[in-house]
Formats: C-alpha cells, structure tokens, sequence
C-alpha cells in the first residue's frame, strides 16, 4: 500500500526529532557519513557503510520497522543533482 505524502513526512519528523534528541549523541565522529537506518516507532537503529546492509540489519531484529534511511551527520541518504566543480 502506498504512503502518502503527510505519512511520509510524519516519518521523516519522527526521524529527524529522534536523531536531534538521541541518537547523534550517541554515535561518534568516525561514523559521520555512513548510512543510519532509524526504526520511526522505538527508536532503534543500525548504522553502517551501505544502505541495504544496513536497512536489512535492522529489519532483521525488527520485522515490521518503519524505517528511515539517512546518513550520520546529514538528514538525506543521497544527493540527486550535479553541483559543478571549481578546480581553483
């Protein structure tokens, strides 16, 4: 079943607060950049270098998470777009 656009949101505020409150804080600066999967309902979480590894980590201890895929230190898992680059 579809999501819609106010479920996703919601998703991505609970997310977001959970991130902002908890965890970050209990992560360390050697992990900034790598993919954080949040399970939205308790708060769990995996963390680690891909997004499937890491997504299929925290379903495999909680089967029906609702899952939010970001990366440490940022609230986005990927960047669409091209941003030139400036070689001076």
């Amino acid at each position: 079943m579809a999501q819609s656009a106010a479920a996703r949101r919601s998703i991505g505020d609970r997310a977001e607060a959970l991130y902002n409150t908890r965890i970050k804080y209990e992560l360390n600066d050697e992990q900034l950049g790598k993919f954080l999967a949040i399970e939205v309902n308790t708060g769990e979480f995996e963390i680690g270098d891909d997004a499937l590894s890491t997504m299929t980590a925290l379903h495999e201890r909680i089967a029906d998470a609702e899952v939010f895929l970001m990366k440490h230190g940022s609230m986005h898992a990927y960047t669409l777009g091209h941003f030139p680059h400036d070689p001076e």
